[in-house]
């Protein structure tokens, strides 16, 4: 009884995931996925008490490995840091590269809360994944100050906050245009990296503090 329970649930959740995915949250009903299931109304209760929650669970393997792998991502760029980190495309792929493992895996799950979050309670996901990277991103640039004082990091919050936005841009372009081949995608992720490595040489040698000041002053003068 108790193997027949384990099934029924795990058929729930892949009918709930297909439809989702599909159709969008609001367009599912909990009949519909009771019926696709081969069971009655009434039973799809004893196994979730809403569509709200049978959502949760088939997005929760697709949250944890995503929290999991910010973590890491983080603690191992402060361990591996250099000088070069930010500055050539070979530290900056290999930054990236267990969050795009991520978007790899998960690119159904990432497609439905670009295309149809707003229809449930994770709205803000990608707000809130913004806000965790710039609060990351000001630690990580205060240790990158401690070890390599010749560099600048002391970053206005737009330009952090910038970077992250442009990170779950990134995210968006890779999942949500399914007519991008390999080959495209390539090219577009390299393209984007030489464009961060070279924006990110300027910045932290200093470079920029002659433009910046030109700006400040048009800016305060207008």
């Amino acid at each position: 009884m108790q193997v027949e329970k384990i099934a029924i649930r795990k058929k729930l959740l892949e009918i709930a995931r297909s439809l989702f995915f599909r159709k969008g949250y609001d367009a599912v009903t909990m009949r519909e996925i009771a019926q696709l299931t081969g069971i009655g109304l009434g039973s799809i209760y004893t196994y979730f008490k809403s569509k709200e929650q049978i959502l949760k669970e088939v997005l929760s393997p697709f949250f944890n490995n995503m929290q999991s792998s910010m973590r890491a991502h983080f603690a191992i760029n402060k361990e591996l840091y250099t000088p070069s980190f930010f500055t050539t495309k070979e530290g900056m792929l290999a930054s990236m590269q267990m969050l795009l493992n991520v978007v790899d895996d998960y690119q159904e799950e990432l497609r439905f809360l670009f295309t149809y979050g707003h229809q449930t309670k994770f709205c803000n996901y990608f707000q809130d994944l913004i806000e965790y990277y710039y609060k990351e991103s000001c630690l990580f640039m205060q240790e990158v100050g401690k070890k390599d004082p010749s560099l600048c990091t002391d970053f206005s919050k737009g330009l952090l906050y910038l970077m992250n936005e442009m990170w779950i841009s990134v995210i968006r372009i890779f999942v949500c245009n399914r007519d991008m081949n390999k080959e495209e995608r390539y090219l577009f992720l390299t393209e984007y990296v030489s464009f961060c490595t070279a924006g990110w040489d300027t910045l932290m040698s200093g470079n920029n503090k002659i433009s910046c000041n030109c700006v400040y002053e048009t800016y305060s003068n207008s």
